[in-house]
């Protein structure tokens, strides 16, 4: 009994400790995969309940997924409304809304980007719809990071001028918003509470002459359990095992 009890409890504590990876509420998932119906040429699709919509530019045609990039698998969404046609952003929304964020809830919103493709300097990013908190890449080479105390700070982008895919990460809870690029730390700034008002995602990018849009795929947006209570719970089972002991 003693070693069954011993094993329930390492079980729950591996489980635990594993569950940030696989213990996820996915709201949205585009990773424009032909085996999901994507075609070049044609929209983008919405899952989830969440629809494709146009917040600026060109809006007599929608954003169409693009064939496939350097570095991204499968279709990938082109950043434009049509092709060699800029200052156009696209986005996808939930009429339900992601809601406000309650104590210990976090979600993360991640996407890949092609950047410099084919030398030609990258412009163009992705950002919460409701809430000021974005990521986007300039012509000058650098990030700009929008959060929702409503400053603009720039960091140079990973990988430089070459043509490179970088993984970028939103990641906002009560009090924090986290903003990464290639798995490092950019910045963290305050949420200031206006998480309530996120009703989706949009991506697209300027008219500035010159540059690309960035394309982009595998974007994401899931919520993630708190690690501390994830946390809470493993030491609660080695607890539980100390004392039978």
């Amino acid at each position: 009994m003693q070693r069954f009890l011993t094993a329930s409890v390492l079980g729950l504590v591996f489980a635990v400790l594993a569950a940030p990876a696989s213990a996820q509420s996915v709201y949205f998932e585009e990773d424009f995969e032909v085996g999901n119906g994507h075609i070049a040429g044609n929209d983008a699709i919405g899952t989830n309940g969440w629809v494709q919509g146009f917040q600026s530019g060109n809006i007599s045609v929608n954003h169409l997924v693009a064939a496939s990039a350097s570095g991204l698998t499968g279709q990938v969404g082109d950043g434009n409304a049509v092709d060699g046609q800029q200052g156009s952003f696209t986005r996808m929304q939930n009429p339900a809304g992601l809601g406000g964020l309650t104590s210990g809830q976090e979600i993360t919103f991640s996407w890949q980007m092609l950047v410099n493709s084919g030398g030609t300097p990258t412009q163009g990013g992705l950002g919460f719809l409701g809430a000021r908190a974005a990521m986007d890449v300039r012509p000058n080479g650098n990030i700009n990071v929008a959060d929702m105390p409503d400053t603009d700070n720039q960091y140079p982008l990973p990988g430089g001028a070459s043509e490179h895919v970088v993984d970028f990460e939103i990641i906002v809870n009560e009090s924090t918003t986290t903003f990464m690029a290639d798995g490092n730390v950019l910045q963290v700034s305050a949420s200031t509470g206006a998480f309530s008002n996120i009703s989706g995602i949009h991506w697209g990018c300027g008219n500035d002459p010159g540059v690309e849009c960035g394309i982009v795929d595998n974007i994401r947006v899931a919520e993630t359990p708190e690690p501390a209570s994830l946390s809470l719970l493993a030491l609660g089972g080695l607890a539980m095992l100390r004392r039978r002991r």
